[in-house]
């Protein structure tokens, strides 16, 4: 694929094509609650449309993100991608923001949602957050990547859906690229993602075992989320499955880590539940369960984890210091929480 050539015109000039969304415009293309509706339309936005002013082109931009779900306060500056930086000076108009690449744009970093414009691919995507994400978030980021859910802007809760990417795709375009800007900081948060977390709420708990101590974790790195595990055949007449999956795993330890939101599970979904955690001890797991509630109060999430922290073999740390970190880890994860 031609590199896409994303402005060659000063204020008022004429828009080369097709353009390329990137950094957090591409974030928030990728969360708008109807995109998928919007690219569907068939509407010709007429962004390809030949010889119209740079300005013009970005006001059709905005109307089919619009229509895609994007905020309209977030669209005072659309960021976009260029590969060299001599194109940045033509690029810049009172709308448009330009980041160089700084190698050649192909097929593997963009794709096109409508005729005339592009969007950087998530794995790009994933590697220019290094820029205006904070560490956190760009951890929290790989996550719905690499897992089973995905948050929309304006929309509560999640929605499932197949993986986007697993953390093998995004390590290989890291190393692929390993000598742009934000390479590196992402390859250094990839460290702490794990593929097939199912939600936000197992997201966070993840997060509170796996980031080191620095951040508010307990430091454990060694696990999976929903490993399938085999029910060996001394277990089978605790229950009916052959396989169960463990929210997080630590293998090594044998320890399993369970997420319970549900307050408004059945009585049979508990008995269910209750099943399966015998079946987990008889295959011998020490298994813990982690709650709303805990996680809405810092000292019974706390006491949670020291107990985890405890069958991991980590050090149970009771210090001041880092009692503020992890509440402060734990209230930054439970924030848009609903």
């Amino acid at each position: 694929m031609a590199e896409p050539s994303t402005a060659n015109a000063r204020e008022g000039g004429c828009m080369d094509i097709p353009v390329v969304l990137s950094h957090r415009t591409a974030w928030l293309f990728y969360h708008a609650p109807h995109r998928l509706d919007a690219m569907r339309s068939g509407t010709d936005y007429g962004i390809s449309a030949f010889g119209i002013p740079a300005r013009e082109v970005g006001r059709r931009i905005c109307r089919f993100l619009l229509d895609c779900g994007v905020p309209q306060d977030e669209l005072d500056s659309l960021d976009i991608l260029v590969a060299m930086d001599f194109v940045r000076t033509n690029a810049q108009t009172t709308i448009f923001k330009p980041h160089v690449f700084g190698a050649l744009v192909t097929a593997h970093d963009v794709h096109e949602v409508v005729p005339g414009l592009c969007v950087v691919r998530e794995s790009l995507c994933f590697m220019q957050a290094s820029g205006w994400m904070s560490d956190l978030e760009q951890i929290q980021y790989g996550y719905e990547l690499c897992g089973r859910y995905e948050t929309a802007l304006g929309r509560d809760g999640h929605v499932e859906r197949a993986p986007v990417l697993s953390c093998k795709d995004i390590r290989l375009y890291l190393d692929a690229h390993k000598g742009l800007r934000g390479a590196k900081r992402a390859k250094s948060a990839l460290t702490r993602v794990r593929d097939r977390s199912r939600s936000p709420m197992e997201t966070a708990t993840a997060l509170m075992i796996v980031l080191p101590r620095k951040m508010g974790g307990l430091g454990y790195r060694g696990i999976t989320l929903n490993e399938p595990l085999v029910v060996p055949e001394a277990s089978r007449q605790f229950t009916r499955s052959t396989k169960l999956e463990v929210d997080i795993l630590a293998v090594r330890k044998r320890v399993g880590v369970e997420y319970d939101g549900d307050d408004h599970a059945s009585a049979m979904q508990r008995a269910r539940d209750a099943e399966r955690m015998t079946t987990l001890a008889s295959m011998g797991l020490r298994m813990h369960v982690i709650t709303k509630v805990q996680f809405a109060e810092q000292l019974l999430l706390h006491r949670s984890l020291n107990a985890i922290a405890r069958d991991l073999g980590v050090p149970i740390d009771t210090s001041r210091a880092f009692q503020l970190a992890q509440n402060e880890l734990r209230s930054e994860l439970i924030k848009d929480w609903k």
